[in-house]
């Protein structure tokens, strides 16, 4: 009989012992974190890269003496802010110079979204100089359409080249924005919002 409390005296130190120990190390123990996972270019350009912030207020900085632009609440894509441009009659410009440098090389799409109170649909074109622009031939242009109401633009930038034949440098984007020729008598009002560059359709 004594030699059975002895068997489970011992029984019951060692597992306290055992208890204490695990405890200890749990206590010491560091949490090791997980290394973070650093988004690459490839994935970054996945996101859309917006250009001008109407909703913080901006619009185009280089106009035309034949265009008026200001900012539009509520009139743009999903009821966000707009850059209302009216155009005066005959041909005419609206620009935005980057203040910094942004690199489009990695997306493929210019895109944004234009409300039109035309009449009818309306040809136009984009255009886009890199940091080498002397002139207005060292700029591209690309064609697109206006449809009356809402719609939305998508214009590839991959490969593009100047009037004088260069390739636009994709990494030194200077400036972007459109012509635009007014045929009727009276203004033509556009709302544009949501411009963006994309790497995907």
């Amino acid at each position: 009989m004594r030699l059975l409390k002895t068997i489970v005296a011992g029984l019951v130190i060692t597992a306290l012992c055992a208890g204490v120990a695990f405890s200890a190390e749990k206590a010491g123990a560091k949490k090791v974190k997980a290394p973070e996972k650093k988004e690459t270019k490839s994935e970054s350009t996945k996101k859309p890269l917006r250009l001008i912030n109407f909703d913080n207020g901006e619009i185009f900085n280089d106009l035309d003496s034949g265009v008026k632009a200001s900012l539009a609440e509520g009139k743009g894509k999903g009821g966000k802010a707009a850059c209302k441009l009216v155009f005066k009659e005959g041909e005419c410009w609206v620009t935005h110079e980057l203040k910094s440098k942004i690199d489009w090389s990695a997306y493929t799409y210019f895109k944004f979204h234009v409300k039109s109170e035309l009449p009818a649909a309306k040809t136009c074109s984009f255009i886009v100089a890199d940091q080498d622009e002397k002139d207005g031939k060292d700029r591209c242009s690309l064609s697109f359409s206006i449809k009356p109401g809402e719609s939305d633009v998508s214009i590839e930038i991959a490969g593009i080249i100047s009037y004088n034949k260069k390739a636009i440098d994709l990494t030194r984007i200077k400036k972007f924005g459109l012509f635009y020729t007014n045929d009727w008598k009276e203004d033509d009002t556009i709302y544009i919002s949501d411009i963006r560059l994309e790497a995907d359709e």
